[in-house]
């Protein structure tokens, strides 16, 4: 991956304070590991940075669309600054579940009534050698878990209100990105996004 795609996601973050951003900053630099499949005490060595780590990521003026926002921001530069802007780029779009079965704290239910988490929807922006950019969308969705097993109750709802509302939420960031920036997308999609209203 380009540096340079990094890099305008990183300067796309706005954050409600410049010492949040020298934390971030510092966050990042703490990051001694490559491997970012483990959790976070075995990338950040330091004690004290991992301490750090964690004041920022709990931080109430630090959400997930800090992230998200920024990182679209990123993505919209970056694409500006490439030559070829003919080029088609791709984005992705799908949801997984993420499962907290043996954790106390009821997050919803994902498969089953028993389970216990959230789904992530992703839309995940490629260029055209289909490399991975970044993510240009991500929603988190809690299901209720009285609503489990009654289909029914969403043929009543409005299509903003429905969990397959995130499809459209997904296309219609890429809508604005291809408007933003001239570059044309092919959306992704699996079967799961061929919806009724």
């Amino acid at each position: 991956m380009d540096n340079l795609v990094i890099e305008e996601q990183v300067k796309g973050l706005s954050f409600a304070d410049d010492r949040l951003r020298q934390r971030y900053e510092q966050c990042l630099a703490g990051m001694q590991e490559k491997d970012y499949s483990h959790s976070f005490p075995n990338p950040i060595k330091d004690t004290y940075a991992l301490k750090g780590f964690y004041r920022f990521i709990n931080n109430t003026r630090v959400t997930q669309s800090t992230f998200i926002e920024g990182y679209r921001k990123g993505l919209v530069a970056y694409s500006k600054k490439l030559m070829g802007q003919g080029q088609e780029w791709f984005l992705i779009h799908d949801t997984m579940f993420v499962e907290y079965n043996n954790r106390e704290l009821d997050l919803g239910y994902t498969q089953d009534k028993d389970s216990n988490g959230l789904l992530l929807h992703h839309s995940l922006l490629l260029d055209n050698q289909y490399v991975p950019l970044g993510l240009l969308h991500q929603q988190i969705i809690q299901r209720n878990r009285e609503e489990f097993g009654k289909r029914e109750m969403c043929k009543e709802k409005a299509i903003e209100d429905k969990e397959s509302h995130k499809w459209i939420e997904g296309i219609s960031e890429g809508k604005a990105f291809s408007e933003g920036t001239g570059r044309k997308l092919i959306h992704l999609l699996d079967r799961e996004a061929d919806m009724e209203r």
